[in-house]
């Protein structure tokens, strides 16, 4: 209408991620350092997002954006013991790859930019609650 604008937008996304073997990591720890286990299913992230976008002609505009997220199967490196001790009350110990868990993800985010001549301003803030919702029994 006139100058105004708004729009209006809903998405929805999931990423799958498989397991890496970070190099960095294997050149400096024990042999086993990294290993993934045949069985370890893929990191998931999924979730929607909401948000409107208003803007003034060319010289102001705000973007509000609501989303929720949640990671699943979250792989870290996970240190275990192996083999026997290395001298009395030393042990040998390597990492392996482990799903640890899962995160939610909520919040907003408040994004503004205004024009006025040859100067520009703009800022953003973002608002997130990240919650543990499942740790690994191991």
């Amino acid at each position: 209408r006139g100058a105004l604008a708004a729009k209006w937008r809903v998405a929805y996304g999931e990423g799958v991620r498989p397991a890496r073997v970070p190099m960095r990591e294997t050149a400096w720890q024990w042999a086993n350092a990294g290993a993934i286990a045949a069985d370890l299913p893929p990191e998931r992230q999924a979730g929607v997002e909401a948000g409107v976008d208003l803007h003034v002609g060319r010289v102001l505009s705000v973007s509000l954006t609501r989303f929720d997220q949640r990671a699943s199967s979250l792989i870290q490196q996970v240190p275990v013991a192996i083999g026997g001790e290395l001298r009395p009350g030393m042990r040998r110990i390597g990492y392996r790859l482990e799903n640890v868990g899962a995160i939610t993800n909520r919040g907003w985010e408040l994004g503004a930019r205004a024009t006025a001549g040859a100067v520009t301003v703009q800022g953003s803030v973002a608002l997130v609650r990240s919650t543990v919702t499942l740790v690994a029994a191991t």
